[in-house]
């Protein structure tokens, strides 16, 4: 068995006692919440209600690179000029190709083939006939073409404008490498970066917990921490010579072989809570069943105050804490908890600072609990239950004692 070491947690200050010595925290919800914090989140409201203390941190958030949008801008300008030079390519070709057809020539040979369609439809030899019609269309063209002088001008504007083209090709090829560089730049630069920012963030305020010895806001002298008075339940008969008197959020645990009256034990102790207040008493292991209502029967237990349930997770208990005022929490076994872990146990009480819980763990052959050992560590009263014999092995509110469950 590995040695615990007393702790302080790291986010609310509670001491703690663990085998791990990496832990900083005393529950998982102080680890939640610190993680939260550094990154910036608040806590949901039904937990900051208007209980909360402003705590400044500097956090990490996204927003926009402005390097990037940078980069958009001359992508989306070079693209505009790449579109402007292609439009002007566009139109200097179709005036090319205008000029380079000479609009005479053409007409004239189409008139001179059409006329000789019709005027050689007597011939009969074909031979003849397609000779005097290609003779035709040649005279027409040269007789329609464009003057010599008024050609060469033509050639000399068709050699300008292929110039032009040429020297934009150039121009458009430019622009594209241009293009192709700032697109994979955009590629390679992220759209957003981090940015480091002052939050206030509302922090829940842990209820001071009442019967605590600790402190959590203050530092006391003795004399101030021995004039101080505290929430207890004054136990009487039996149970007060068993216990003494306990804190409001007292957190006891149990355990005993098969057999050694361990329910029986904790459904007498949970019938005499109920002279404080509701109890709410969760059997996983036996649920509803005949051998659980014999030992109401056998105990005379018919008190409205005992609420059974047959819950095997630590969230349907919390669950039903939240629907009535519950003063006490009953739990047999914690074996049998699905969800059940010393801190997820820590939380459920963190969550409910004013009920008393208490816990049945199941032993080994050789006596001893199954499970963790924080269980018992964290608790106030440990107590173990042989042959219908109870004893205290741990109170922290000094009684230790016995008690006869099968009297």
């Amino acid at each position: 068995m590995k040695d615990e070491i007393a702790k302080k947690c790291a986010f609310c200050g509670r001491d703690f006692s663990t085998s791990n010595k990496r832990k900083i925290y005393c529950c998982n919800s102080c680890k939640v919440r610190s993680y939260e914090i550094r990154k910036g989140k608040e806590a949901p409201d039904f937990l900051i209600k208007d209980q909360f203390d402003i705590v400044k941190k500097d956090v990490i958030v996204k927003t926009d690179n402005p390097k990037y949008s940078e980069i958009e801008n001359e992508i989306n300008s070079i693209q505009a000029q790449w579109n402007i030079k292609q439009e002007k390519r566009a139109k200097l070709l179709a005036e090319l190709q205008s000029l380079q057809n000479d609009p005479g020539q053409l007409l004239g040979g189409m008139g001179g083939f059409t006329a000789s369609y019709f005027l050689t439809n007597s011939v009969k030899n074909e031979w003849v006939r397609l000779a005097l019609m290609l003779g035709s269309t040649y005279a027409g063209s040269e007789i329609l073409k464009s003057p010599k002088q008024k050609r060469e001008a033509i050639n000399n504007v068709i050699q300008q404008i292929d110039g032009s083209i040429k020297a934009l090709d150039v121009e458009i090829k430019s622009i594209s490498s241009q293009l192709m560089i700032k697109r994979l730049l955009l590629f390679k630069t992220p759209k957003e970066i981090d940015k480091k920012e002052t939050k206030d963030i509302k922090v829940p305020r842990r209820k001071q917990v009442k019967g605590s010895t600790k402190n959590q806001e203050s530092i006391l002298t003795a004399s101030q921490l021995s004039n101080m008075e505290f929430d207890l339940h004054n136990l009487t008969g039996k149970f007060g010579e068993f216990l003494g008197d306990i804190a409001q959020n007292t957190f006891i645990t149990a355990h005993g072989q098969p057999g050694s009256g361990k329910s029986t034990f904790f459904l007498q102790l949970a019938n005499y809570f109920t002279q404080f207040g509701h109890v709410l008493y969760a059997t996983p292991e036996e649920g509803f069943s005949p051998t659980f209502k014999q030992k109401l029967i056998n105990n005379n237990i018919t008190s409205d105050n005992i609420h059974i349930t047959a819950y095997n997770s630590l969230k349907e208990t919390s669950s039903k804490l939240k629907s009535i005022d519950f003063k006490f929490c009953f739990i047999d076994s914690i074996n049998m908890i699905k969800d059940s872990s010393p801190e997820a146990l820590e939380d459920l009480r963190a969550k409910y600072p004013d009920v008393c819980f208490a816990i049945i763990m199941q032993s080994t052959k050789d006596g001893k609990f199954k499970g963790s050992n924080e269980y018992a560590h964290n608790s106030d009263i440990n107590i173990k239950i042989e042959k219908g014999v109870a004893e205290t092995i741990k109170n922290r509110f000094g009684k230790l004692g016995t008690y006869e469950v099968f009297y």
